[in-house]
């Protein structure tokens, strides 16, 4: 396997595009679709490694090199982390009052409840999304 990252040739372009877990290629990116990173949190949280992972979705290692599969890893786990810790703390804060009146409240503990509200309605938002996408792949099939 690779050890550095290198630009994907068209060859290899077109190999990873017919991949169905592949969401879009060129030169020097690949980007993953979101069924992919929800299988590959599933699988490595019991216990396969990213590699493994990568190999049984179809993939050609010597295409994506070493270091593309451990940044890819790296990157998802640091964002997985990340919106469980947003979650979390939407939890631990679930029994506040919903439409908060951000004036009542210092201006540095405003900006940053507004900020946490935020990013908690962000994450709604793409969860909705992904709601949305679903249903209309069903509409499809």
């Amino acid at each position: 396997m690779r050890k550095v990252v290198h630009g994907f040739t068209l060859e290899e372009q077109i190999e990873l595009l017919k991949n169905p877990y592949t969401r879009s290629v060129s030169e020097w990116m690949i980007k993953f679709t979101d069924e992919f990173n929800d299988l590959f949190i599933k699988r490595h949280s019991q216990g396969v490694g990213p590699s493994r992972i990568f190999s049984d979705c179809g993939y050609n290692l010597e295409i994506l090199g070493s270091k593309r599969i451990v940044n890819y890893y790296n990157r998802l786990q640091r964002t997985y982390r990340f919106q469980n810790q947003v979650h979390q703390s939407h939890l631990e804060n679930s029994s506040e009052e919903v439409n908060k009146d951000y004036k009542s409240l210092p201006p540095s503990l405003a900006i940053d409840a507004m900020q946490h509200e935020i990013i908690y309605l962000r994450q709604e938002l793409d969860f909705l999304k992904k709601i949305i996408s679903v249903m209309n792949k069903k509409r499809e099939a």
